[in-house]
């Protein structure tokens, strides 16, 4: 390799050599332009600990006078973008609100600098519904929430522990949407440290994303967010996810925005606080309000695929369908196997009657689903636009019924589905079935969002309008509190 022998940092698949300033991936140069490049050397010289803004000032700057802030904001955007970082989702660079950052990526053996330190961890902003993906073969045992059976001395693990290694893992796996391998890995992190905070989260986050088992892993995700809260009470990932289970799961926007409200009061303006301010106005009705949370997540990193998304889907709910396109398509462009945005495009242009275009896009999403090449070509043969979109329709409510059962709110797509193509009294069918078995985001949703706009004329809407603004009570069960 060009870098081999060189004294420096070396992490995933990157080397920094510190005396040139220089950014590999593998044996390719990254650029880097040399003020961004100063500031990763601090960062790295200082991995697991975090920097503060007048620290990077003071070396980086000095006493010139600069729009120091703007600058600095530019700086480490540059950064996460030759390493392929996201604000929203970090795995290298992590932002400690109106602090400073840390470097939270392990350093490999033979690194250069200090490779120990405390450790923070924010997952990924599609927040609860940007965690959405595929299915889960794995499952916990029951009761298995773990149990903090004496007093850590750290909510944070040590970089190179068992704990941090194996959680990790699990943030990487969490990424790659590969959710059975991320539960096995938090719970190993959990075993090796029973006080590690975050991994308590990670765990939540995983369970979240078990699509088949309905209200059931809410409770644990609910649990599991507790735990962390005892360990850490402020520990806004975890505050923040519990205002997110309110607002989508519980039915209680109220609640949520008391929660987020607090955060915003104490100084946290992380994108994750924002983003889910945003979905919390856009259920009560505030779209303007919902717009301007989600610009502020967005302006954290305009280059993040999960931000444009979400920001995407602000809009799209807001009506505001220009903007939706133009922001979930950049999303789709930085990330083309993320069906998130993929999903956005699609309902944005069926919205506008752009058939053509939607169905273009369905096409696309049906390969990320694995339709084979004849599903595929079959489609696109048919001439009218329109009747070319109707058939990916179909092919969607197929495959949730035969092989997506695990995937994003699956009952709920579903029920979308089947009112896009027009069998109203299908959707109801299976809302009324979403409703009974609880543990979908989208539900919160159903009364304002456009993807029903073709069941809104069906006489029972009314009554799912209704039910989509009642807090989800299971029998018998203490689930929020």
């Amino acid at each position: 390799m060009e870098n081999s022998g060189q004294e420096g940092y070396r992490f995933g698949a990157f080397f920094f050599a510190p005396d040139s300033l220089e950014l590999f991936r593998d044996d390719v140069v990254v650029q880097l332009p040399v003020q961004s490049a100063k500031i990763l050397e601090i960062l790295l010289s200082n991995a697991g600990a975090m920097v503060s803004r007048d620290t990077i000032r003071e070396a980086v700057w000095s006493d010139r006078y600069v729009d120091f802030d703007a600058g600095l904001n530019s700086e480490i955007k540059k950064i996460r973008r030759a390493l392929g970082d996201d604000a929203g989702d970090p795995v290298f660079v992590e932002t400690v609100p109106r602090r400073g950052y840390r470097f939270i990526a392990e350093l490999q053996s033979g690194s250069s600098g200090r490779a120990t330190g405390k450790v923070w961890f924010m997952a990924a902003a599609v927040f609860l519904i940007a965690a959405l993906g595929s299915g889960v073969f794995w499952m916990l045992k029951e009761n298995s929430t773990p149990t903090v059976t004496e007093s850590p001395p750290s909510a944070y693990a040590e970089i190179g522990s068992p704990a941090y290694d194996a959680h990790l893992k699990g943030r990487v796996a969490l990424r790659a949407q590969d959710f059975a391998a991320a539960e096995q890995y938090f719970l190993s992190a959990i075993e090796a440290d029973p006080g590690f905070v975050h991994s308590y989260t990670g765990l939540a986050r995983a369970a979240i994303a078990r699509r088949s088992e309905g209200w059931h892993r809410i409770r644990r995700a609910n649990d599991l967010v507790e735990k962390a809260l005892e360990i850490e009470p402020k520990l806004v990932e975890a505050r923040t996810m519990l205002a997110g289970i309110q607002l989508y799961y519980a039915r209680r926007p109220s609640v949520a925005a008391t929660l987020l409200e607090v955060l915003i009061d104490e100084g946290i303006d992380t994108a994750d606080v924002f983003v889910t301010q945003a979905y919390q106005r856009t259920i009560r009705g505030d779209t303007d309000g919902a717009v301007e949370s989600a610009e502020r997540a967005y302006r954290s990193d305009p280059m993040s695929p999960t931000l444009n998304a979400n920001y995407g889907w602000i809009f799209y709910k807001a009506r505001r369908y220009t903007d939706a396109e133009r922001l979930c398509k950049t999303s789709h462009d930085l990330a083309p196997d993320r069906e998130f945005a993929l999903e956005c495009v699609i309902h944005v242009n069926h919205s506008q009657q752009d058939y053509a275009e939607a169905a273009d896009y369905g096409l696309r999403l049906m390969a990320l689903r694995g339709a084979t090449a004849q599903e595929i070509a079959t489609i696109r043969a048919i001439d009218d636009a329109a009747g070319r979109e109707a058939a990916y329709w179909r092919w969607t409510a197929n495959w949730l019924e035969n092989e997506g059962a695990a995937s994003v709110d699956a009952l709920s797509s579903l029920g979308i589905a089947h009112a896009i193509v027009g069998d109203g009294d299908a959707a109801v069918r299976i809302f009324d079935q979403a409703f009974e078995k609880g543990g979908e985001a989208f539900l919160a949703f159903l009364a304002v969002d456009p993807r029903v706009d073709a069941l809104r004329s069906h006489r029972e809407f009314d009554r799912l309008a209704q039910l989509s603004r009642q807090p989800f009570e299971p029998d018998q069960l203490r689930l929020f509190d």
